[in-house]
């Protein structure tokens, strides 16, 4: 193995330089997002004011408590305050008491501001702050109504297919129910069948009518005076219902609440004129009805259905932050030849060419026979031939068709025209063809073997160290197994599988596999006690793990009747009644 070992199971070994002259530095630019909504004890609020929030904490935050343009942050800093309202019952009274004893005012809101995740070093270099209209549930609804009024008001410019056939049922259904005074009925009557025209020819003498009757209430502006008034409700409901839409459609009293259709009402009526909710296809009665009942649908609405067309503020944040290279971070090069970097030498230590140059970076030779990806030699060696002859090459795959050693005639031939253009004997030796013998730098002794040099394009993946590192000491765990999650951005542990256990039985690690599997997992009471027994100096006490309780439970579902026995003192088998009392 070369270098000592540090190129096991495929790792990297790097120089100082890819660090210090940035060749492998990325800048990564994260976004993160917060936004109020309502809840059932009120509407969060995004705020500088935070409770129990240190002066120190919030002093990067503007007014709007919003943190500023140009901020480095670190892991937990406060990037956006906000505080969502709660229920005072829930605190109980040793809160309240801590409260009234620091003479602090009891706030009846919590902390719920976004914080810098885990190991993060950053710089704000973007803000926005989106102010959204929340209407009928959600703002993709609101913009396909929007999208459909649009078509339907640009008459000319309808492309949906649906909203053709839709428009065309629309202006017949205007035609028919709400034709103008001023229009002549006869121009109309070869357009329809004759029941149709003599609808129409009514239709027109009950306009004439409202026509007439609407010009008395025109002077009443208020909706519920309207409603009351002795002579409006004297009429027929036909003729109430004419009025009605009558002073609607003229815009002299607003009759009809205000509200966007959704999507498949415009489609069913295909009307271009709602800014009410007025079914077009009812008659004059149904519609008065309809109208009645508008007023006892907006007071059954509940606070969270009312808090529907209240501005959602959403924030986001743009973060950036420089990484360099370092132990841990993946690499791959062109042929899936990937690895780990496992260790960052010093400049002088690396191996180092005959004419004195240090190489950047070590790879495993092992690498190439197993999975036979002969590609990164044959780039690795060419690109040592086109550094020198400032040349590029393109080959074509399978190029064994023109000859039996065609790739490597091609690349020996490079390299001895290398050797005749630079005078370096070095680069192309007919004993060792490809291969140049290294020195190591720490001894400056040349290495045994013959080492394959040259350049080749090698990347940084995305696979960073820095997103990966975890520990824990204790965290959340699991309500049905009682065992510790897993996955780092839940605190989780680390997972002990079959075949490391496995492992730890090879070894004859009793005791250890015992902790593992018990106090470190789910033996809730041994968790509990080791800390006291382990301070007062007292052996540690293992318990039932709660697994084996699940297991139990299961079992005991399936309809099997699992009985549990302890010896008792008198040395008696006695069966555990209750399965959770056992300790």
């Amino acid at each position: 193995m070369p270098w000592e070992g540090y190129n096991y199971e495929d790792a990297i070994l790097i120089s100082e330089r890819l660090v210090y002259d940035d060749v492998y530095t990325s800048i990564h630019i994260e976004r993160y997002e917060i936004e109020t909504r309502e809840t059932t004890f009120g509407m969060e609020k995004i705020t500088r004011h935070i409770p129990d929030i240190d002066k120190s904490e919030i002093c990067h935050l503007d007014t709007r408590g919003i943190i500023k343009i140009g901020t480095w942050v670190e892991e937990g800093t406060i990037l956006v305050g906000k505080v969502t309202p709660t229920n005072k019952k829930y605190h109980s009274p040793y809160q309240k008491l801590l409260y009234t004893i620091l003479e602090k005012e009891f706030l009846p809101t919590r902390d719920s501001s976004l914080r810098a995740p885990k190991g993060l070093k950053a710089k704000v270099i973007d803000i926005q702050v989106i102010n959204t209209e929340s209407n009928n549930g959600t703002s993709s609804i609101a913009q396909n109504v929007a999208n459909l009024q649009l078509e339907l008001e640009n008459k000319n410019n309808i492309t949906s297919k649906f909203l053709k056939k839709y428009y065309k049922k629309q202006s017949t259904l205007y035609k028919k129910w709400f034709m103008l005074p001023n229009i002549n009925p006869s121009k109309h009557w070869q357009q329809y069948p004759k029941n149709i025209a003599a609808n129409v020819s009514e239709q027109q003498h009950q306009l004439h009518q409202t026509k007439s009757i609407a010009t008395k209430f025109a002077p009443i502006k208020n909706r519920e005076k309207f409603l009351k008034n002795r002579l409006f409700n004297r009429l027929d409901n036909n003729l109430k219902a004419n009025i009605c839409f009558f002073l609607q459609k003229s815009k002299k009293i607003k009759l009809y609440t205000k509200s966007k259709p959704t999507a498949k009402y415009m489609l069913k009526t295909g009307s271009s004129q709602h800014n009410f909710k007025f079914p077009v296809n009812l008659n004059q009665s149904e519609a008065y009805g309809f109208f009645l009942g508008q007023k006892k649908k907006t007071r059954k609405s509940s606070s969270l259905l009312a808090a529907k067309n209240k501005p959602i503020q959403t924030v986001h944040i743009y973060l950036a932050e420089k990484r360099k290279i370092q132990m841990g971070d993946k690499m791959a090069g062109r042929h899936g030849n990937k690895g780990i970097v496992s260790q960052v030498l010093p400049r002088q230590d690396m191996p180092y060419l005959p004419d004195g140059t240090p190489i950047d970076m070590v790879l495993n030779p092992l690498g190439v026979p197993s999975r036979m990806n002969v590609g990164q030699i044959y780039e690795c060696l060419l690109g040592l031939a086109g550094k020198y002859l400032g040349e590029y090459f393109r080959i074509a795959p399978f190029d064994e068709i023109y000859g039996a050693e065609a790739s490597r005639s091609l690349v020996y031939s490079k390299l001895y025209e290398v050797r005749k253009k630079t005078g370096s004997k070095w680069v192309f030796n007919p004993n060792n063809p490809g291969k140049i013998y290294l020195y190591d730098g720490r001894t400056g002794e040349s290495f045994d073997q013959a080492i394959t040099v040259g350049q080749a394009y090698m990347l940084k993946l995305v696979h960073l160290v820095d997103d990966k590192i975890h520990a824990r000491s204790t965290g959340p765990y699991s309500l049905v197994t009682q065992q510790p999650l897993r996955g780092r951005s839940k605190q989780g542990g680390q997972r002990l599988g079959e075949m490391e256990v496995w492992a730890l039985e090879g070894y004859g690690a009793a005791f250890t596999l015992l902790e593992m599997l018990t106090i470190k997992s789910d033996d809730m009471t041994g968790r509990i006690t080791l800390w006291s027994n382990i301070i007062l100096n007292k052996e540690i006490y293992i318990g039932t793990p709660e697994s084996f309780k699940v297991l139990v439970c299961e079992l005991q579902a399936l309809c099997l009747d699992i009985g549990l026995f302890r010896f008792d003192s008198k040395g008696f088998l006695k069966q555990v009644e209750h399965l959770m009392k056992l300790p």
